[in-house]
């Protein structure tokens, strides 16, 4: 297989498993749904995505993106071995997405929060903070937009800080 470029992704580049791609702005006069208002049950109780724990999604890859950069599924070739070929793999916990990422190379790894485009497909989760919200261990998405790089140390201590209550990736 081909070297992969490195740097900053290119709008309409085709990144391996996922092509990255940068999307017409929405229009404000349209109102979507936000993910996190979507309903969802997890172990027979009733949640919104908003509710899962630590508030965000995670998507970890080998290749470099940018910010606003779209993943959609493309070759599956490059992906986790287990991840499907038509959808983007999706967690709420940044150490499984660095997992995940170190799972389908040996060559530098990526973890990214995302925004998830379209219907969210739960595949794992479990209840959490004594059933107060929940983690989504693993879902799918027919797309993702990143939304911001995170430092694979933050990624590591992640589950540790919500653990001691600490914003585990403060915004700057």
């Amino acid at each position: 297989m081909g070297q992969q470029a490195r740097g900053a992704s290119k709008p309409g580049t085709n990144r391996g498993s996922f092509i990255a791609k940068r999307r017409p702005e929405a229009d404000p006069m349209v109102t979507q749904e936000d993910w996190r208002s979507r309903k969802v049950t997890v172990e027979g109780r009733q949640f919104t995505y908003g509710d899962v724990y630590g508030g965000r999604l995670f998507h970890g890859s080998r290749h470099e993106l940018a910010d606003g950069d779209m993943l959609e599924p493309g070759r599956s070739e490059a992906n986790f071995t287990e991840s499907a070929e038509d959808a983007v793999s999706i967690t709420s916990e940044a150490d499984t997405a660095l997992f995940w990422a170190n799972e389908s190379t040996d060559d530098p790894v990526y973890v990214y929060e995302i925004e998830p485009e379209g219907p969210i497909v739960q595949w794992r989760s479990m209840l959490a903070n004594c059933g107060q919200n929940w983690r989504l261990q693993e879902g799918r998405v027919p797309a993702a937009r990143i939304v911001r790089r995170i430092d694979l140390q933050d990624a590591r201590e992640y589950q540790r800080a919500l653990t001691r209550g600490d914003d585990p990736l403060p915004r700057s």
